[in-house]
């Protein structure tokens, strides 16, 4: 009996040790599965902060490009504008040029040194240049219309032709 009593006692500490063992590795569970809601609950914030970022960074994209629109826009209203501003200027340097050139004429002055005399009081490059390659033109033997028009001062070599 004795025998068996010792059986039973080595049993029952054996028993107390794998008891011991199992509560240390229920513990080391409980701690694991903690830390893991705990990741978990902090990986869920993350996704929820991602999402609100993006959806912060797709209202700025909308709005740069509703921007960037409003200015394409306003560069084109722009564009016109001086593409009109330009096409008064040309035509007050012409004006202008035509006055000059006419009372030149009726002065006497001989038609090439008008248009030379008249090309540098215009004002405007193209006019001036345009005078200047017609002037040069005519000193040649050529005509004094195809300079202008090629200068984009088409409305001189009329008023010249007129003149002539």
């Amino acid at each position: 009996m004795q025998t068996t009593a010792q059986q039973m006692s080595s049993t029952a500490e054996e028993t107390s040790r794998q008891s011991a063992s199992v509560a240390s590795a229920s513990d080391q569970a409980a701690t694991n599965v903690e830390t893991v809601a705990v990741t978990a609950e902090e990986l869920s914030a993350s996704i929820v902060e991602i999402g609100r970022q993006v959806d912060q960074a797709a209202n700025i994209a909308s709005n740069a490009a509703a921007e960037a629109e409003s200015t394409n826009t306003t560069v084109h209203d722009l564009a016109t504008a001086a593409a009109k501003i330009g096409d008064v200027v040309q035509k007050v340097a012409l004006a202008r040029w035509s006055r000059t050139f006419s009372g030149t004429v009726s002065s006497g002055v001989p038609i090439l040194q008008a248009i030379e005399i008249t090309g540098k009081t215009a004002g405007n490059h193209v006019v001036e240049k345009a005078m200047a390659d017609g002037t040069a033109s005519g000193k040649s033997g050529g005509t004094i219309a195809a300079p202008p028009d090629a200068a984009g001062a088409s409305s001189a070599p009329r008023v010249v032709r007129t003149r002539l």
